[in-house]
């Protein structure tokens, strides 16, 4: 019984760091291309539009974003349009 349990919340903690290492994936993905590609002191970033910022994403990566990276744009922008 008991090892059951500690399987059970083995397996919990496994997930969330999957989870976790996925997020930090993604914001480091879009941290680089951001910053290889986009200089702030004369352009701007649509920080609050989460459409033009994926949109300016997607053509700085020349492909699709994965979930996790749309998920971290939603996080970036507030989940505004």
């Amino acid at each position: 019984m008991i090892y059951q349990r500690l399987l059970k919340i083995e397996q919990e903690l496994d997930k969330q760091e999957k989870e976790i290492r996925d997020k930090r994936l993604a914001l480091k993905s879009i941290k680089k291309l951001l910053t290889d590609n986009i200089d702030e002191n004369y352009e701007v970033i649509p920080e609050r539009s989460l459409k033009k910022l994926r949109y300016l994403l997607e053509d700085l990566k020349q492909t699709g974003l994965s979930e996790e990276e749309i998920k971290m744009i939603n996080l970036i922008t507030d989940n505004q349009n």
